[in-house]
């Protein structure tokens, strides 16, 4: 009996060393805290509104604030408008006032995710070349279980040059979060979207801070939590050409949808298979024809000009 439980006290004891040594042998190397700050690798003025900063690693995106980056010549200030991430958080971009082709001193502070402070200063020369490059919308709401839009732009924008059209007719008001952020919200209570009604939203003439407009964006969106769509699609023509761009509107008594023609086609989003009646508009031809869902659709058009703001409005 002794014996037994020698021997099972032996075989209890190997097998605790045998867990201590696997598990010894696969412990990971401890935690080590990151303590590096972040450094400014190369800053370069793309035109006369804006300044590219590249740092050594990505930044603390929330804790980035105009205040905290001074440019200066001479003593005076260029004023800095807003600061917004690149391509990358480790890229920021700087939007200006009007800069003169002469070199800035710029200086800052910025912090990476570890709260790391990082402290810099350099040389840059300004640029008097404009910005030509139109604006672009990043991310934008699109789809169902929605009843309001959020649109990112690329770049810093002129608020108060935004224009909303919603179809069917609703009345919303843009509110912007940021140079670069607008809440597409209803103006009251009455303009809150139906559920059971898609909507069409037309955005446009929205400008950067040098004037450079965004080709006109149109998004859909139906509140509905389950509901199945049936799509409309056309063709449109002239002298039997497609057509190589511009606006188709479905209209029920009233305008109802809006979309981009498209290498000489059209998608709407509809509720039923009854019909419909589209004007095709591209440059000064016109076009208006009967249509259905799961049928093929055709809009000849015929030159005649045709104002598809009065359509909509």
């Amino acid at each position: 009996m002794a014996n037994s439980v020698g021997r099972k006290a032996i075989v209890v004891l190997n097998l605790s060393l045998i867990i201590i040594a696997v598990n010894c042998g696969h412990k990971g190397a401890p935690l080590v805290k990151d303590r590096l700050r972040p450094g400014l690798k190369k800053v370069a003025s793309l035109n006369n509104r804006q300044i590219l900063f590249s740092f050594s690693e990505g930044l603390d995106i929330k804790s980035l604030k105009p205040e905290d980056i001074a440019i200066t010549a001479d003593s005076q200030a260029l004023k800095i408008i807003t600061v917004y991430p690149s391509l990358s958080n480790a890229e920021i971009v700087a939007v200006t006032e009007p800069q003169k082709a002469i070199v800035y001193n710029v200086s800052g502070t910025v912090y990476d995710s570890s709260e790391n402070k990082g402290i810099f200063k350099a040389q840059v020369t300004g640029s008097v070349r404009p910005d030509t490059i139109a604006p672009i919308a990043k991310t934008y709401s699109q789809g169902s279980r929605r009843d309001d839009i959020t649109i990112q732009f690329d770049e810093a924008m002129d608020t108060s040059s935004i224009t909303i059209k919603i179809l069917p007719g609703k009345s919303f008001t843009a509110v912007w979060t940021d140079y670069r952020t607008v809440n597409l919200l209803p103006r009251d209570s009455a303009e809150v979207l139906r559920n059971d009604t898609t909507y069409y939203f037309l955005i446009r003439d929205c400008r950067d801070l040098s004037g450079n407009r965004i080709t006109p964006l149109i998004t859909r969106v139906t509140p509905d939590t389950a509901y199945q769509p049936l799509y409309l699609r056309g063709k449109v023509k002239y002298n039997d050409t497609l057509a190589a761009g511009g606006w188709a509107v479905l209209s029920r008594d009233r305008p109802i949808g809006i979309a981009r023609i498209d290498r000489g086609e059209f998608l709407f989003e509809v509720r039923d298979s009854l019909s419909y009646w589209t004007d095709a508009v591209w440059g000064d031809r016109h076009g208006r024809a009967e249509v259905r869902a799961g049928q093929e659709n055709l809009v000849d058009l015929k030159p005649e000009k045709f104002d598809i703001d009065s359509l909509i409005n």
